[in-house]
């Protein structure tokens, strides 16, 4: 304790040595600590280490309240949080020069706490890995009862949900894999897979228009999305809505200038709206960019004979 009362007289005194000038080459760490309920913790050890590149390293603990306090040198810390009985925690954050920097909460768990959180985890990723394991074996009827058993304990595990719907698409069972699937967007509704999924299966129930809806909430979330955005201008040209398709493919053209499909659709968009040259261009682009083995090639040759002479032949 008496360490502690002289590192801080220490501390006193230098401030008051130091001139205006010196004392803002200083800046002050504040911030709490608290629980998973997030109620503060008080006697926690804070540990606060610079990142710069060389070693520095203060020290400090939380009051009744949860807080502390700690001068230091400004710059980039590393700030941990330890304390008996508890998981321990950290964050990073700068330091600023002068004045007061506000951390955000360091928050620890009770290792009571954290050890039933583990073994609940355990009990869904246990029963998850087996259903998986089963459904890459090839046995459907018993990774459906284990995927089952998975949502009865967390309805809320995505993964389940996907794998069970695409047992149900593999079984042609549409109306129960959209279920499964329109969950996955309900609880990921960042995922790719989860809109591709749902539209394709709307798309075999013969249902474009609900396909292209839900393929376009999709963009919606993701619009820098150029695989999304293709399977959108795709379910547009099938469906005969061809600004649409032709203003979606512009777009994938942007975001993905090497996906060289693209120029052979919008080629066919061109010559379905008799503008002739745009349609050279593009085949004349996507015969330069695309694969040997791409499977248009032989088609795009063939339009490319057709359509060039009666570009020349235009007034």
């Amino acid at each position: 304790m008496k360490k502690t009362w002289l590192a801080v007289g220490t501390l006193t005194v230098c401030a008051c040595l130091m001139g205006t000038e010196a004392w803002a080459q200083r800046g002050i760490a504040h911030g709490r600590v608290v629980d998973e309920n997030g109620q503060a913790v008080g006697g926690v050890t804070v540990t606060i280490e610079f990142q710069g590149g060389f070693e520095r390293k203060y020290a400090t603990k939380t009051d009744k309240k949860g807080a502390y306090t700690q001068i230091v040198t400004p710059g980039p810390y590393r700030l941990t949080a330890m304390k008996d009985g508890y998981q321990g925690a950290y964050l990073d954050h700068t330091i600023e020069t002068g004045g007061r920097t506000t951390v955000p909460d360091l928050r620890i768990t009770s290792q009571e706490k954290a050890i039933a959180a583990a073994i609940e985890k355990d009990a869904v990723l246990g029963p998850l890995k087996r259903a998986m394991e089963l459904t890459e074996a090839g046995k459907l009827d018993e990774a459906e009862t284990a995927y089952r058993e998975v949502l009865a304990a967390d309805p809320s595990v995505a993964e389940a949900h996907y794998n069970l719907g695409s047992i149900h698409l593999s079984r042609n069972e549409l109306d129960a894999a959209a279920v499964e699937f329109g969950k996955v967007v309900e609880l990921r509704p960042d995922s790719e897979q989860a809109y591709g999924a749902l539209s394709r299966v709307y798309e075999q129930k013969g249902d474009v228009e609900r396909a292209i809806d839900v393929m376009a909430k999709g963009v919606a979330v993701r619009p820098d999305d150029p695989r999304m955005r293709f399977d959108l201008g795709i379910l547009y040209f099938n469906a005969r809505r061809t600004e649409e398709a032709a203003a979606a493919f512009r777009k994938v053209e942007t975001l993905d200038p090497k996906n060289s499909r693209i120029h052979y659709l919008l080629a066919t968009l061109a010559l379905n709206r008799g503008d002739v040259e745009e349609a050279v261009a593009r085949l004349e682009k996507y015969l330069a960019i695309s694969p040997e083995d791409a499977p248009d090639r032989d088609t795009a040759k063939g339009l490319l004979e057709q359509v060039r002479p009666a570009q020349t032949s235009e007034p």
